[in-house]
């Protein structure tokens, strides 16, 4: 089997019921078409849009629509807007339109009027046309086939492309490079775009592409951002967290039924509410929800439209979100707000955005503005919003919670349509004042609906956030409407494990005279207001001087130093150096300088973001960079090492000597601790006390992925010994505070078990550093299922080795490692085949340089041959021993070979028969010979095929791919008059001018050449092909038409 069965076929069925053994199944409800029956809508394969459809759909939903010219008009004004010449503009303003239709001037001299697309309300949408097909065709520069499009009213919204790595070795990660290919070379289909999808047997992904021509390594940093899908809304919430979701019946079934069913459509609340178009430092990038932002969205969409106007409770209008940072709350609450806005139901509501700090206010705002939400406003202070609730203002507004103060004379609002999102709820309802702001909140607005959402766990202090923010269900209290947890994004790929080592360095007095405990010094580091800790810090400054001491900042340095250039600096990760305070930053630069300067490295490796103060003296002023360079510094500390090159190419050329160097470690005290996304940060040095919250969030700027780098986990340095009592730390449930923080020893644990696991493929096999060895070695991989185990086991190990290395656990194990190294090479040599050039490069920097110290095994792996299957294979075939060596090279390297996107009819039967031949579980032994025998027919025939077009003097385009299929459907096989046949007939189509560039693009160009290749077959001269002229329509004609459009999208 290949794809079309492994993944394309099930997902059909599953969408149309295609194929059900169950009478009557329908599946999700899509209709599905194949191309026969898409063909009777006469769409030109230029044009994504099933315009027919499209027309028809449009008069259902706009009773002012009367005509199919007035429907014209509209479909006119959208191709107008697909046609774009920036390809994200052309999608972004499509989707603006499918949405809220266009203003068209139907009768002239009338006033324009919306038209419709989509009908999107729920009553309605019994009037859109759903159609799933597949091999869709849209040609543009290249002609491109996608596996399944759903369609809605004609119209591409959703494009799924799937890879087998039983039948290709290729997995989930190909679809999307190939749908990248389609944006580039056909990138009207993409226009109408909502989100695309990429999965093979065992994945399911989805996402969207970068509407640019993205770089092959941009597009591996984009993979980030394609999620799983795990949300079985409205039928069951939360499912994620179900111990059934680690391990489903068919890891296909529940993503197809959960994101693409039609009661409700997610597809079209997908496009109504759940995409936006980012922009920032110029830059716009298009986002889809994760499934976990989809549901918490609509829970809190649901419970809103289910109460309001009802005579309920305060606390009933309430519920708790939970997602762990880096889950993406920020966008959680533009959604949330966007959808709430857009409900009729809600009558124009009021969506307040309640947040605890001035500079969260502005920082959300900026989120909101980023994402082009219409109209999002900001309260300026206490008096403005008083005023606005006063005159019960409409819209959306970001205010926060400490402006809910001295409204005395404001007479409470008995509106029920207003919604507050309460952002960083666990800490912004609590403390002597915040308690103050959150009621009168609730006392000023008693029927609001209030909504906390958190990015931290809810610790042991704060059980009544529960409370305050969970309506009582059933008699009992609901702790969470919506919840995904640490342990939940770690496994989604949301997120990384973090891990921590203790190396505290001592204060150079003894600590217990200090008399300040460690929750004083957190309290301390916790004051937001500024004139308040300056006060404390003067009146209790002798642990800060102790911590800052030119002595003890010496040795955290040394230590911060050796530990960066040992463990994430060769891997090319970076890090934070965080101090107590500003005075402690600006010495760890300058011993940081020194001891670089010392190694010959250069100390712009470092540098300091601080927040500036207006008494500071010239050690502090000279970090006084303005906010500009703060934000130009820390987007070069962003950049990876490829970006940094990329980045100083542009700016210096290829002279490297002129070359800024990169910023590897950010010095910082407050800044960057929350809210700072930067995955190449692996590392954060901690050399501050802090807690709890404080305390995850800092910890969180290590955890964000870099799949692009094989980032296996961030990692916390502590100097400070805030981790000395865990317990006292995160004062959090025990299990979250496992998941939160696991113990570097715990991780170098884990080592001896990875190793084994991956030396579980190889049972039996005694390693040694002979070719002998390493042929039996891939022998036990041959099969695509080992070979898939073995390849998820070796990465897992090499992403751990990256991590853990140069730490001394892993000296037992270097010997295997480098061995299962050579091994991964091999296999990857042989899947590639004659392209195999750079296989080495796939490794990591670390595993590159131990494999650098004992070449052996590696030069093993790079002497087995790798080779094309040309008339010559045969030759190097040879020099493998065994007739098991030999048939599992020549399967691997046919496996390559025949894994195009769009084989011709020759490699399309080759390849069914090396699938075929690979599903027999043969044993090796006994089969060999018979296998090798196989295999070699099958590529004796492939190299045939690929000089046979030569030999022949086929060459003219069609010419051969017409020869292959009049020597399958003739009887005579005699390679001349065949040969001769092919050219006849394609001179014949092409004398008749029905070859043209593109004409295959129309239905009418297809059916002319069908028709003129039919009359010709009747000629006298082709009599002895055996065909039947009394017969309408011979076998041979449709394969014919389809292999002759074939070479038209080639050419």
């Amino acid at each position: 089997m290949s794809e079309l069965g492994y993944v394309e076929l099930p997902v059909l069925q599953w969408l149309s019921g295609l194929g059900s053994s169950t009478p009557g199944d329908k599946g999700l409800g899509w209709t599905y078409r194949d191309e026969a029956e898409m063909a009777v809508f006469d769409r030109p394969l230029v044009d994504p849009l099933v315009e027919k459809l499209l027309v028809a759909a449009i008069l259902r939903i706009n009773s002012h629509v009367t005509t199919e010219a007035q429907a014209l008009l509209a479909v006119n004004a959208l191709r107008k807007t697909m046609d774009a010449p920036d390809k994200l503009t052309a999608n972004r303003e499509t989707l603006d339109r499918l949405r809220d239709g266009v203003k068209v001037e139907l009768v002239p001299g009338e006033d324009a009027k919306t038209v419709y697309f989509i009908a999107f309300e729920s009553d309605r949408q019994h009037l859109n046309d759903f159609t799933a097909t597949n091999q869709y065709r849209v040609q543009g520069v290249k002609q491109c086939r996608d596996d399944t499009v759903l369609l809605v009213n004609g119209i591409p919204l959703v494009i799924a492309e799937y890879k087998s790595y039983l039948s290709s070795g290729k997995d989930w990660t190909e679809a999307v490079h190939q749908l990248h290919r389609y944006q580039r070379q056909a990138p009207l289909m993409l226009a109408p775009n909502v989100f695309c999808v990429g999965a093979d047997e065992d994945a399911f992904r989805y996402g969207t592409v970068l509407f640019h021509d993205a770089k092959k390594e941009e597009i591996e940093r984009h993979l980030d951002t394609w999620g799983p899908w795990l949300s079985q809304y409205p039928d069951k919430k939360g499912w994620w967290n179900e111990p059934e979701a680690d391990d489903p019946d068919d890891p296909l079934e529940v993503p197809v039924k959960g994101l693409l069913r039609l009661k409700p459509c997610h597809v079209l609340d997908f496009l109504q509410h759940f995409v936006v178009f980012e922009t920032k430092k110029g830059r716009t990038v298009k986002k889809v929800a994760r499934y976990q932002q989809f549901e918490a969205v609509n829970d809190i969409v649901d419970r809103a439209l289910a109460l309001i106007g009802k005579p309920v409770s305060a606390q009933d209008r309430t519920g708790l979100i939970w997602h762990t940072q880096g889950s993406g709350k920020s966008l959680t609450m533009v959604f949330a707000a966007y959808k709430l806005r857009r409900q009729a139901a809600l009558k124009n509501p009021t969506v307040m955005i309640v947040v605890d700090r001035r500079d969260l206010k502005t920082q959300i705002s900026d989120d909101f503005d980023a994402c082009d939400y219409p109209n999002v406003e900001k309260a300026m202070g206490v008096e403005d919003l008083k005023t606005r609730l006063k005159h019960v203002w409409r819209g959306t507004l970001v205010t926060t919670v400490q402006s809910f103060q001295k409204m005395g004379d404001l007479k409470p609002l008995q509106e029920d349509n207003i919604i507050t999102l309460i952002d960083e709820c666990h800490r912004s309802q609590k403390g002597n004042t915040a308690e103050s702001y959150a009621m009168t909140l609730r006392v000023k607005l008693p029927n609001a609906f209030r909504f906390g959402l958190t990015g931290t766990p809810i610790d042991r202090t704060m059980i009544n956030t529960h409370r305050d923010f969970g309506p009582v269900l059933d008699g009992e209290q609901e702790r969470y409407l919506s919840y995904y947890g640490i342990k939940r994004a770690i496994k989604d790929g949301a997120t990384l494990e973090v891990h921590y080592i203790r190396d505290k360095v001592p204060f150079i007095v003894d600590e217990k005279s200090l008399n300040v405990e460690f929750e004083q010094m957190c309290q301390e580091m916790e004051l937001e207001d500024e004139q308040a800790k300056d006060l404390i810090q003067r009146q209790r400054s002798q642990w800060k001087e102790l911590a800052r001491h030119p002595d003890r900042v010496e040795i955290v340095v040394e230590k911060m130093l050796e530990h960066f250039l040992a463990y994430p600096d060769p891997s090319g990760f970076k890090a934070q150096l965080v101090g107590v305070d500003r005075t402690a930053c600006a010495r760890f630069k300058d011993a940081l300088d020194t001891k670089l300067k010392a190694r010959g490295l250069p100390p712009e490796w470092s540098d300091v973001i601080i927040s500036e103060g207006q008494n500071d003296d010239e050690d502090l002023a000279r970090f006084h960079y303005g906010k500009q360079k703060q934000d130009d510094l820390i987007d070069y500390f962003k950049l990876t090492p490829g970006q940094w090159e990329e980045w100083n190419r542009e700016a210096y050329g290829e002279d490297r000597s002129k070359w800024r160097p990169p910023l590897k470690v950010l010095i910082v005290c407050d800044r960057l601790l929350t809210g700072f996304d930067a995955p190449i940060e692996q590392v954060m040095y901690l050399d501050k006390p802090l807690r709890d919250h404080n305390l995850l969030q800092a910890i969180a700027r290590t955890n964000r992925p870099l799949p692009a780098m094989d980032k296996r986990t961030g990692v916390v340095v502590d100097y400070f010994g805030v981790f000395a009592n865990l317990a006292k730390a995160l004062n959090f449930d025990e299990n979250v505070r496992e998941e939160a923080l696991i113990d570097w020893d715990a991780l170098k644990a884990t080592v001896p078990g990875e190793v084994a696991r991956c030396m579980e493929s190889f049972k039996g096999i005694t390693i040694a550093d002979t070719r002998e060895c390493l042929l039996a070695a891939l022998r036990a991989i041959r099969d695509p299922d080992a070979a898939k185990i073995f390849e998820h086991n070796f990465k897992s190990l090499e992403r751990l080795w990256e991590a853990v290395s140069p730490d001394p656990c892993l000296y037992e194990h270097r010997y295997v490692y480098n061995w299962l190294c050579s091994i991964y090479i091999a296999h990857r040599r042989r899947q590639r085949g004659a392209a195999s050039k750079g296989t080495y490069g796939e490794l990591s920097a670390k595993t590159r340089e131990l494999i650098e110290e004992n070449t052996t095994f590696m030069e093993l792996a790079e002497s087995l041959p790798v080779f094309k299957i040309d008339k010559d294979y045969v030759a190097k075939l040879d020099e493998l021993p065994s007739a098991a060596d030999k048939a599992a090279a020549l399967e691997a390297i046919l496996t390559a070979e025949l894994a195009e996107d769009d084989p011709s009819f020759t490699y399309r039967q080759l390849g069914e028969r090396l699938a075929r031949l690979k599903a027999k579980k043969d044993a090796a032994d006994k089969a060999a010979e018979k296998r090798l025998k196989e295999l070699q027919d099958i590529a004796d025939e492939k190299a045939k095929a690929d000089e046979e077009p030569g030999r022949l003097g086929l060459t003219q385009p069609g010419e051969y791919a017409l020869f292959t299929i009049l020597r399958e459907y003739s009887e005579n096989q005699d390679e001349t008059y065949l040969s001769d046949c092919a050219r006849r007939m394609v001179g014949h189509l092409r004398g008749n001018q029905l070859l043209l560039p593109g004409w295959s693009n129309s239905k009418g160009g297809r059916m002319r050449v069908e028709q003129s290749l039919l009359a010709e077959s009747w000629n006298p001269a082709y009599t002895a092909l055996g065909f039947d002229s009394d017969d309408p329509n011979p076998p041979f004609l449709a394969p014919a038409v389809n292999e002759l459009v074939n070479a038209d999208a080639a050419s």
